[in-house]
């Protein structure tokens, strides 16, 4: 028999990229070279599910609303953003402006993530409310998120400077550091605030990347923009303890104050229903909405006032929160649907 006729025979649907490599190396060497490309590829996809996992909740929350704040602030152009009001943008730039957008949140988002879930008290509630997190799922120890936390730190730092939004994306480390290290997040009162404190950093950095990459330089939110970040920070300030009712078990189990446990569930639920209500009809008039805003940002406000008041399962909290996202994105369409020019 001679060496070729040892060479194992490959079908034609097996002929990929790796089995083609392999069978370039000598036959000897072939099963050494499988197992450690099948270790490298496990290893490499076993670390990017582990950041995925870290930030999987809030990447189908919170991450599309802040990208969506965003984009409507730079293709708002003059209205919210220091870009000149002779500039003009394109489809193709705000298109290519998304995954720049997403990235630059993304690496922030898995900043705190990694900060926040490395703790002993974020492992216990994990374990009760989201146990296919990395930390009580086993995936990484204590010792080992901390030195992905030391990695994660200059490179978003350096995403950020790259891409724009270094400021937010520095005041949000400072605020990552006081709600997880400092414990800020034991007090409902200073939860939300920071939390609050933290959506604003996205989002107003989100605006910052959008506008310089859709137009040219470097731009960011101007006065008009600010108030609006304002009035959206008070309106999350005292709407985002509606992800609290998902999480009372965990909360209750770890000592954590949140507003559901200090004043009850029913009173956190009607003072959030008409907190939204309240708020979904303020926007609309601040900023002369037409038609379609009105019914947009009202429609989606009562739905999810409604749902906070009727449906109180543990699942349905889970779907209202996932709504609370949504309902702010409609708020942040609205200067693009309004009748005024300011």
């Amino acid at each position: 028999m001679t060496e070729k006729d040892k060479l194992p025979s490959i079908k034609a649907k097996d002929r990929t990229c790796t089995t083609l490599l392999l069978r370039l190396v000598d036959w000897r060497y072939s099963s050494t070279l499988q197992i450690m490309l099948i270790s490298k590829v496990r290893s490499l996809s076993f670390g990017i599910k582990t950041l995925w996992t870290f930030t999987a909740s809030d990447a189908y929350t919170l991450m599309p609303s802040m990208a969506v704040f965003g984009v409507v602030s730079g293709i708002s152009g003059s209205l919210l953003t220091t870009v000149p009001e002779t500039e003009q943008w394109s489809s193709l730039d705000v298109i290519s402006s998304l995954p720049v957008v997403f990235g630059y949140l993304w690496i922030n988002l898995l900043l705190f993530n990694v900060a926040n879930q490395r703790l002993p008290a974020s492992i216990k509630e994990d374990s009760i409310n989201k146990p296919w997190r990395p930390m009580p799922s086993q995936r990484l120890t204590q010792k080992e998120a901390r030195v992905l936390l030391h990695a994660v730190i200059p490179v978003a730092a350096i995403i950020s400077a790259y891409t724009g939004g270094i400021q937010q994306a520095a005041i949000h480390t400072i605020l990552s550091w006081m709600h997880n290290d400092l414990d800020g997040s034991g007090n409902p009162i200073l939860k939300n605030l920071y939390t609050t404190l933290g959506i604003v950093c996205y989002s107003s950095g989100a605006a910052a990347v959008a506008s310089s990459h859709i137009y040219s330089g470097h731009h960011g939110l101007n006065s008009l923009g600010w108030t609006w970040m304002t009035v959206i920070g008070a309106i999350i300030l005292t709407t985002t303890h509606v992800q609290d009712f998902r999480d009372r078990k965990g909360d209750e189990a770890t000592g954590r104050r949140t507003l559901p446990l200090v004043i009850g569930d029913s009173p956190s639920r009607w003072l959030s229903a008409v907190i939204i209500l309240a708020s979904s009809l303020g926007c609309s008039v601040f900023w002369q909405a037409n038609m379609a805003g009105y019914l947009v940002v009202n429609g989606m406000g009562s739905l999810l006032a409604v749902r906070l008041l009727v449906y109180r399962s543990e699942a349905a909290d889970r779907l209202s929160w996932n709504l609370w996202p949504i309902w702010i994105i409609s708020i942040f369409i609205i200067p693009v649907l309004s009748t005024s020019s300011y």
